[in-house]
């Protein structure tokens, strides 16, 4: 593991072992092989007792398995794309990694409009760019479609009527970033653990195959990549969850800018945490329980500009421990749910089997669901006995609901107060059999462009109640939605 700690900066290398073939290298097994590239100012500072930057860089540069057939300009400029995993299955199994799809992800950093040209293997039908709100038509000529992004984002082009045919593109703003740890173009199989006050910068081309923590007051930034590729699902026997980035009773944590590809479980897990703070993350998920940001008895922690395409819950506030979850934010972010729900209070919301647990003062605003395939976007489900308040969805638009795919539920707002088992799901998610509450809950302004009509579920018939929740504003396409018929068991809900 590298580590900076308070004074020094420490290095534990291993072997290397590599064929050759003319002066290539034609296999390896490397692991944890690199060196502190230092001038002469940064090592007196170290033997001086002082902490320093350091660019850690590989034995040999290489990157992540490119994209064959599908090729990318930007603003003439060549963008290498990524072959990447996604999961386009809608039903649950612990063999799901064997029948994934590769998809090309293309990022580069953009100030201006940029003229945008792909080039593809087959004649374009059609194409379709997201999110709709971005306004891009796109034209197509034969094998080749172009437009222009005005502004960084992200951004899906889907074409010929099948949304495995993706091309996803993370165009970035111009920043500047600057690390403690700054890691250049390669693969580094290697976890990393950042202290408090320190940085780790992935630069672009940067890959790291292992975890990263995070500890009060560090950060990761920059454009590279955390990839899971090469890790079987922890499922499977014999393996197990290696999660990209995790922290721990940690406070002050920022994450920007980065990329996660392919996570062989959850995806970030924020654990008796707060003030943690996550900017232009990208992820794809493809393996089981892959969510995206797993928040478990944290509090201030802000979600902004991200897209998260998941096989597994995209955004999940839960409570494991003796601490409550409150004060999160999640917005303007683009998720694409390939599994489960994309907005979820629950199912764990007492995991810690403790006297009075609480959820509350969680906010989900303009944000955009690309595709929801699976279950419902909208979700709070309290499957132990908390009292979860105060909770707010507002201007969320589902660009193609379809969710009800596969084995999921066609639900577009689920709020049960129910037991894992009775709600659906698993009975082990439930700790504590007694019912809490739902209250306090606002679910302003959704809209669905296209897609199927949807149902919804409000239910507390195992005891408990739901009360003093607010849905106003539902439509599909330029229809109104009444879902007033779905209130259930113990279940107060004004419709407007």
């Amino acid at each position: 593991m590298m580590k900076i700690n308070d004074n020094a900066l420490i290095l534990t290398p291993s072997l290397h072992i590599s064929g050759s073939q003319s002066g290539r290298k034609a296999s390896t097994v490397k692991k944890n092989l690199f060196f502190c590239a230092l001038s002469l100012t940064a090592i007196l500072l170290l033997l001086s007792g002082c902490v320093t930057a350091c660019a850690a860089v590989p034995e040999e540069p290489e990157t992540l398995p490119i994209y064959s057939g599908v090729t990318m300009t930007a603003n003439g400029a060549n963008v290498e794309l990524y072959s990447v995993r996604a999961n386009n299955t809608h039903r649950w199994t612990t063999q799901t990694q064997y029948l994934c799809d590769q998809i090309p992800v293309g990022m580069f950093d953009m100030t201006g409009a940029t003229p945008v040209e792909i080039t593809l293997p087959l004649d374009v039908t059609n194409v379709t760019v997201r999110p709709l709100s971005s306004g891009i038509t796109a034209q197509r000529n034969g094998k080749k479609i172009t437009f222009t992004i005005n502004e960084p984002g992200q951004y899906s082009v889907e074409y010929n009527n099948n949304i495995k045919n993706t091309v996803l593109i993370f165009a970035n703003p111009v920043e500047t970033f600057s690390g403690d740890i700054t890691l250049e173009t390669g693969i580094y199989e290697q976890n990393f653990d950042v202290p408090a006050g320190h940085t780790l910068h992935l630069k672009q081309g940067a890959v790291i195959r292992g975890s990263v923590r995070l500890n009060s007051g560090s950060k990761i930034v920059g454009r590279g990549i955390i990839d899971g590729s090469h890790l079987d699902d922890w499922v499977l026997i014999g393996h197990k969850a290696t999660l990209p980035i995790e922290m721990y009773n940690a406070s002050n944590v920022e994450i920007n800018g980065i990329s996660i590809f392919d996570p062989n479980a959850w995806t970030i897990q924020i654990l008796d945490s707060s003030n943690v703070t996550i900017r232009n993350l990208k992820i794809i998920s493809s393996r089981c329980n892959s969510d995206g940001i797993s928040i478990q008895s944290s509090n201030n922690v802000t979600i902004e500009n991200s897209f998260l395409r998941t096989w597994d819950d995209g955004i999940v506030v839960k409570n494991y421990t003796a601490k409550d979850s409150h004060t999160i934010t999640a917005r303007n972010c683009l998720l694409w749910t390939d599994l489960a729900q994309s907005l979820e209070i629950g199912v764990e919301t007492n995991k810690g089997k403790r006297a009075n647990p609480k959820i509350y003062d969680v906010t989900f605003e303009n944000l955009t669901v690309l595709h929801a395939l699976h279950k419902a976007p909208i979700s709070i489900h309290n499957g132990d006995n908390a009292e979860i308040s105060d909770i707010t969805f507002r201007n969320i638009t589902v660009e193609d609901y379809q969710s009800g795919m596969g084995d999921g539920w066609n639900y577009l707002i689920d709020i049960t107060n129910l037991t894992g088992g009775a709600m659906g799901g698993d009975p082990s998610w439930t700790n504590v059999t007694a019912r809490g509450s739902i209250h306090g809950v606002l679910v302003d302004t959704v809209k669905i462009i296209s897609g199927k009509n949807p149902s919804a579920r409000f239910d507390s018939r195992e005891g408990g109640s739901i009360y003093d929740v607010t849905v106003k504003n539902l439509t599909r396409g330029s229809t109104p939605l009444d879902l007033s018929s779905k209130a259930g068991a113990n279940c107060s809900i004004t419709f407007e």
